[in-house]
């Protein structure tokens, strides 16, 4: 009877373990799907999150870049509103003024007929060399050029009105530097910040202060497309 019933012993331990076994891999499965999911929602709220703080950023720097380009414009017009000859030609007036150092790098003030603007210091601006774009509320800019300092500028165009009429133009030499100061720490020390005109596909490169370089490049968009709907979508 002992020899008989070893077999039958054997194999109802070896449907145990095997259910055992068989319970295991049921567990773990059941354990991993638990567990991708988990993760899956955690990187999903995490990917929001990242996403949401992005989204914050980003509003900050269009209003700081939309506020910046705002405030420029009115200070160009309060400048302008003070533009008188009574003290001799308006070199002298662009020499006596006084501006903003911190904001304008050069003043300069041209007529209607000349390609030439007249700034302080004796400088001059061929007018023809730059490209001038009329932006919202009228706002009329330039392209960025570099300067003579060696930053990236470009200058604010406001008429000179005398008697309802305009006689001539101011211009203000703006440096794209400010942004470094003007936007939060937390954004300009870590990102890389690219900020393009919508109209003219250029943009204005400003990499981190953490990272390889603090300089200022100016670029043009160097993908083109004749397509409209992906033309918008690109801007």
């Amino acid at each position: 009877k002992t020899v008989s019933s070893a077999p039958g012993g054997r194999g109802v331990r070896q449907r145990s373990i095997a259910l055992i076994l068989g319970s295991i891999v049921i567990l773990l499965i059941i354990m991993t799907v638990i567990t991708s999911q988990q993760t899956d929602k955690i990187r999903k709220i995490m990917d929001d999150a990242a996403y949401q703080n992005m989204e914050t950023m980003m509003q900050t720097i269009s209003s700081t870049v939309s506020s910046t380009f705002a405030s420029d414009q009115t200070y160009m017009q309060s400048l302008a509103s003070t533009v008188t000859f009574a003290e001799g030609d308006i070199q002298t007036w662009v020499e006596k003024v006084e501006t903003d150092t911190s904001k304008v790098r050069n003043l300069y003030y041209s007529d209607l007929e000349s390609d030439t603007a007249y700034g302080k210091n004796n400088k001059t601006l061929t007018l023809s060399e730059y490209i001038f774009t009329e932006h919202k509320n009228g706002q009329v800019r330039s392209d960025a050029y570099m300067s003579e300092t060696g930053e990236y500028v470009y200058l604010l165009r406001e008429p000179v009105l005398e008697n309802g009429e305009t006689i001539g133009y101011l211009y203000g030499e703006f440096s794209m530097s400010r942004f470094y100061s003007l936007l939060p720490s937390n954004v300009t020390d870590v990102h890389d910040i690219s900020l393009m005109e919508a109209d003219t596909m250029k943009y204005i490169h400003i990499p981190a202060r953490n990272g390889s370089g603090t300089h200022i490049s100016y670029n043009v968009l160097k993908y083109q497309t004749d397509d409209p709907k992906l033309a918008a979508q690109i801007v």
